[in-house]
């Protein structure tokens, strides 16, 4: 199987599949949910591969020093590394490796929540979502627990252009 039909996709992101809250809601279209985030993130001029670069910044710095809390700059960003790893659902043979799109998973086993000291603002979500983001385009459904508000990060991150 070379690629995957949209009903295979989004069997496998519901609730008890992939993932136990799964990444959408049992009534959600994946494809709806790309195509608003893809909107917002047209209208707050930001592409998603910069907001992906931003978190892995702060990700790869945090893990690099094996702590689990870190500063970098005026974030404060305490992770929680887990054994084994989240397999992306967008992984065409999931049972014998992970999703190499855009580069693959780097994050797959880590938790995080970041905090922006100069605004307050937190927001918390799994490791996996910089690779969703970057090579998928995908934030989570509104209906997951795990779902990262593009608008939100983008304001988390300082990123908005306009």
């Amino acid at each position: 199987m070379s690629e995957l039909s949209i009903k295979e996709l989004e069997r496998r992101m519901r609730p008890g599949e992939f993932s136990q809250a799964g990444f959408l809601g049992w009534g959600e279209s994946l494809v709806e949910v790309l195509e608003q985030d893809a909107r917002t993130l047209d209208d707050l001029g930001v592409p998603r591969e910069e907001i992906a670069d931003a978190l892995e910044a702060l990700l790869s710095a945090a893990v690099s020093k094996n702590m689990t809390t870190t500063q970098r700059k005026k974030y404060r960003v305490h992770i929680h590394i887990y054994p084994g790893f989240q397999i992306c659902p967008f992984a065409i043979d999931p049972d014998h490796e992970q999703c190499t799109a855009s580069g693959g998973v780097r994050f797959g086993s880590v938790d995080w929540e970041i905090e922006n000291r100069r605004t307050g603002q937190r927001m918390k979500g799994p490791g996996l979502i910089s690779h969703l983001i970057r090579a998928h385009g995908f934030f989570e459904g509104v209906e997951s627990p795990y779902r990262i508000d593009p608008a939100d990060m983008i304001k988390l991150l300082e990123l908005a252009k306009i």
